[in-house]
């Protein structure tokens, strides 16, 4: 009866890696999606200039914009410990 309960043990522990892989996998698609919208809105809001007079003006998208949002491609940005 001890090795059954190891068995069960063990595939216990495997189920519950599986699923914290899942957990895992989908927190780092979701940080990657909010790291893109906080690029784009950042970039949005960078548009907005107020000024001395405390009037709201819209400037043009910035030319570079196009390429910071590429250069910040989940796939390629590191976390800061890793």
């Amino acid at each position: 009866m001890g090795i059954e309960h190891v068995n069960q043990a063990v595939v216990h522990l495997e189920q519950n890696t599986h699923q914290n892989a899942s957990v895992v996998e989908k927190t780092a698609s979701a940080a990657a999606a909010l790291r893109l919208h906080a690029v784009s809105l950042a970039e949005t809001v960078a548009r907005f200039d107020l000024g001395d007079d405390g009037h709201v003006a819209h400037r043009s998208a910035p030319e570079s914009g196009r390429a910071r949002v590429s250069a910040l491609d989940p796939r390629r940005v590191r976390s800061a410990d890793g």
